[in-house]
């Protein structure tokens, strides 16, 4: 189980691994993230429980695969279809993010 401590400007992960899932009705999914000890976190990102393909974003590959590598804001999905209701999954597989 993961769990998450929510706070008024941010979601901070407090156990191993994480899994964050949301509906999503846009072009692009952005999320801000950051290490909290530096150093690189590997991510997989899905959509509709698929790999991304072409609809992956400037920080995932068409594997779904990314790393997180210090506190910005990742492009995580570009889509390249029209634009309708999905579920957006990523599974964080690594802690300390």
């Amino acid at each position: 189980m993961v769990t998450w401590k929510v706070e008024a400007e941010r979601a901070v992960k407090i156990s191993f691994k994480g899994h964050l899932s949301s509906r999503l009705h846009a072009q692009d999914l952005h999320l801000v993230m950051n290490s909290s000890d530096g150093k690189p976190i590997k991510f997989h990102a899905t959509l509709n429980g698929m790999a991304l393909g072409t609809n992956h974003g400037v920080d995932t590959d068409a594997n779904s695969m990314g790393v997180v590598r210090g506190q910005r804001l990742y492009q995580l999905i570009r889509q390249t279809q029209e634009v309708k209701d999905q579920t957006f999954d990523i599974e964080l597989l690594e802690p300390n993010i």
